[in-house]
């Protein structure tokens, strides 16, 4: 009972099975049931033992699930980058707005005549007008408001 048994026990925990062998299971006189790898004349009978994916299964389905997430976790970080990417060209882009608007509110606060460019690329000067320069400031100011912090 001693060897054999607990030989056939830790195979079944294992989840490995004998590729060539078979599990013989008997009770003797006793009433005591046993294990063996050959029949007894006792009226032995084989044990079905279920087979199990024997360990390179079980490491291949392991490397394939590690691989996909080695790929989504790469994925994420691509996505993480690309969105750190933008907001920075984003902030950047504001800021170079920002910058744009201020100096046109500090000339149109300070200056007593603007420069207009007709499509030909024709410059021509006017003195600003309360109106004119009121809705300037107020576009600068605009501009300002949606840019800058």
């Amino acid at each position: 009972m001693g060897f054999e048994r607990t030989v056939a026990v830790l195979l079944l925990l294992a989840g490995i099975s004998p590729v060539a062998a078979e599990i013989y299971r008997w009770v003797d006189k006793s009433g005591e049931v046993h294990f063996g790898d050959r029949p007894r004349p006792e009226g032995a009978t084989v044990v079905e033992v279920p087979q199990t994916p024997g360990p390179d299964a079980n490491l291949e389905q392991q490397r394939t699930r590690e691989q996909r997430l080695l790929d989504a976790y790469q994925d994420e970080r691509e996505v993480r980058s690309k969105a750190a990417l933008e907001a920075k060209e984003k902030k950047e882009q504001s800021r170079q707005l920002c910058t744009e608007a201020r100096a046109r509110l500090r000339i149109v606060e300070e200056s007593r005549r603007v420069s207009t460019v007709d499509k030909d690329g024709n410059r021509s000067y006017q003195y600003w007008n309360a109106e004119s320069r009121a809705e300037a400031r107020a576009t600068a100011q605009k501009a300002i408001d949606t840019y800058c912090d």
